[in-house]
């Protein structure tokens, strides 16, 4: 590359950095606010990225894990949720026992209108070590047993939080889930101490886990994350290119936002005027950026190589102390230079002040 001709005016570092920071900037609150939106239309648009984001929030709902709450909003159970009553029992006891057994089992025939039951419900799938059909498996005496920690044929109750429901006649009904032992009920609220209620929180964090663990929702979400992915990217890559080749391309010298907010140029490095096509490979350099991260995942990668970009970049710099010129500058052939019109204003003396 020619050396750097003596008459451009090449901007300090600080220069240089404010026009880069207004450019950069301006990419980054364009690239999140559009890829929020686009985001957000792509959601609410039929097709198969909204039927699938309906879908897990339909199986979401629907195992109770999460429910719709007085003000609309999905959360997750408070402490003080657990054992709130309900028509059929207690609200905690409710959706651990519809997950289980009516979830997982694929039992249509306990499902409400518009419930999905879990697609694996009759493939054999490895549970707890042993390989078991759902259906068979997530009984109402496995979930009396192992999440309420029910007595069994073999073993005792593992607390006394809950016990099996009676009925008429006041024998054990095994058909039914169990219930809250009635010395934990004053007045029909349950007092329940700290140990119970971090026993049923720990039963509701393994039933969550479960549940995000089933292929179909670690399918659905890998693909949703990948359309969100995909969209974001896309966003970007297009506000990239409108600031670094759209707007140098239809404003002279080259100028993006912050060149002309900073009041600066492209120029070859003879001082003459650039060649249009230069402005090209000298955003394309920067628009491949965007493009390396997106297809190159690997976290420790990217930080390597961008870091790197940014070395070489200070090392030209100290290099060509003359001219500023950093990688995409020796790429295009161009030079970064005040605008003649950027002079310091001198001060005018009166003559009448001079001869004085």
């Amino acid at each position: 590359m020619n050396p750097v001709s003596d008459k451009i005016s090449i901007p300090s570092l600080m220069t240089r950095f404010l026009a880069s920071l207004i450019d950069f900037g301006l990419a980054v609150f364009l690239s999140v606010f559009g890829a929020a939106i686009t985001i957000k239309i792509v959601q609410n648009t039929p097709g198969k990225v909204n039927d699938s984001l309906a879908l897990e929030s339909v199986n979401v709902s629907s195992t109770h894990l999460v429910s719709e709450y007085k003000n609309g909003q999905y959360l997750s159970y408070t402490s003080d949720q657990y054992f709130e009553k309900t028509e059929t029992g207690y609200r905690i006891i409710d959706a651990l026992s519809y997950f289980y057994t009516v979830y997982l089992a694929g039992d249509t025939e306990k499902c409400t209108a518009g419930d999905i039951v879990a697609v694996n419900a009759n493939e054999e799938v490895v549970i707890d070590g042993q390989t078991v059909i759902p259906k068979n498996y997530y009984t109402v005496s496995w979930f009396n047993v192992n999440v309420l920690g029910l007595a069994d044929g073999e073993r005792p109750a593992k607390y006394d939080y809950f016990v099996y429901q009676k009925d008429s006649d006041d024998n054990i009904d095994y058909t039914k889930a169990g219930t809250v032992n009635p010395k934990y009920i004053q007045k029909d609220v349950v007092n329940a101490p700290e140990e119970m209620i971090n026993y049923v929180y720990e039963q509701y964090k393994k039933a969550a886990s479960t549940f995000y663990e089933q292929n179909f929702i670690v399918n659905l979400v890998n693909y949703i994350d990948g359309v969100n992915n995909l969209v974001t990217f896309l966003v970007r890559l297009f506000f990239i290119i409108v600031i670094f080749e759209v707007l140098p391309l239809s404003l002279k010298r080259g100028k993006t936002l912050g060149k002309l907010l900073m009041r600066l140029s492209l120029v070859k490095p003879d001082g003459e005027p650039i060649k249009r096509w230069q402005v090209i490979p000298r955003g394309l350099f920067i628009v491949l950026v965007p493009l390396f991260l997106y297809l190159v995942t690997n976290l420790i990668a990217q930080i390597v190589v961008v870091s790197a970009l940014f070395i070489a970049d200070m090392i030209i710099i100290l290099i060509n102390k003359n001219g500023r010129m950093i990688i995409h500058d020796f790429i295009a052939q161009t030079v970064v230079m005040e605008d003649p019109e950027k002079k310091k204003k001198v001060k005018v003396v009166p003559v009448s002040e001079t001869q004085e």
